[in-house]
């Protein structure tokens, strides 16, 4: 979705949430990220941009700075519409990534 276009995703983060997750295997020299309402390349190509050119990234992380197994991810925001999504990616030079218990929830 590019900044000034309604994301058309079926889930309300219109109120603040939690997404929590365990990251059971990661490897690689690059970053893994997640982001509301932005399927697109860049950061600033969101409809959140005017909140700032990062907002629609809840996080980034560097594959290889995951040392310890689970790692527990929880992330805390307001960012976020009546018809948001999600898109975890990571980069190509991210070899392995396995996430378990993906849970959403309303703060």
């Amino acid at each position: 979705t590019e900044a000034g276009v309604q994301p058309s995703g079926v889930l309300d983060l219109s109120k603040p949430y939690r997404l929590r997750f365990t990251v059971t295997a990661a490897a690689g020299t690059g970053n893994f990220q997640v982001y509301v309402d932005n399927n697109t390349t860049g950061a600033g190509n969101s409809i959140h941009a005017a909140i700032g050119s990062t907002a629609s990234r809840l996080l980034q992380t560097a594959a290889n700075s995951i040392t310890t197994f689970p790692h527990e991810v929880v992330i805390e925001s307001d960012v976020g519409t009546a018809t948001s999504f999600f898109q975890i990616r990571a980069d190509s030079s991210v070899t392995n990534l396995t996430i378990d218990n993906l849970v959403i929830e309303y703060q």
